[in-house]
């Protein structure tokens, strides 16, 4: 768990500064990446873009940025394995994804790659009902297993 990542997220969220909250989201994406090649280039499958593990990083990371502009399933199942991989402790003592996590990731990822101001920001809730559809990607691209 990187409470440090969630708390900085959160803080540039609220504070509307879209720059800084897309570096901590890019550079948690780029962690992926490195730590977590397999579930990466599953996220880049399951959106529809052709990956192999013999791609090299670089041209991952171009294909993720070719696409990330039109397919809004790819933002989704990259701000799922973020908070997949950044998971916070509930009141029970479990391991859980955080779902605002997954909104402010995906209202970043957004922002940086189309310009998008979502209906509203991800901490001004109305995002529509797409939160179940990134726990329902994560859960399928991670194994079936439930998360939450």
């Amino acid at each position: 768990m990187n409470q440090d990542f969630h708390s900085q997220l959160s803080s540039y969220i609220k504070s509307k500064d879209s720059e800084n909250a897309t570096k901590v989201v890019l550079n948690e994406l780029g962690l992926c990446l490195a730590k977590d090649r397999e579930n990466f280039i599953e996220i880049l499958n399951n959106a529809g873009i052709s990956a192999s593990p013999s791609d090299t990083d670089l041209v991952l990371i171009e294909k993720f940025v070719q696409n990330a502009h039109h397919n809004k399933r790819l933002l989704l199942g990259a701000s799922y394995l973020i908070h997949y991989r950044n998971k916070i402790t509930n009141f029970d003592g479990e391991d859980e994804v955080s779902d605002m996590g997954i909104k402010n990731t995906y209202y970043a990822l957004a922002h940086h790659f189309n310009g998008e101001e979502e209906e509203e920001n991800a901490e001004g809730e109305d995002q529509s009902n797409w939160i179940g559809t990134a726990l329902a990607l994560g859960k399928k691209i991670l194994g079936g297993k439930d998360f939450l």
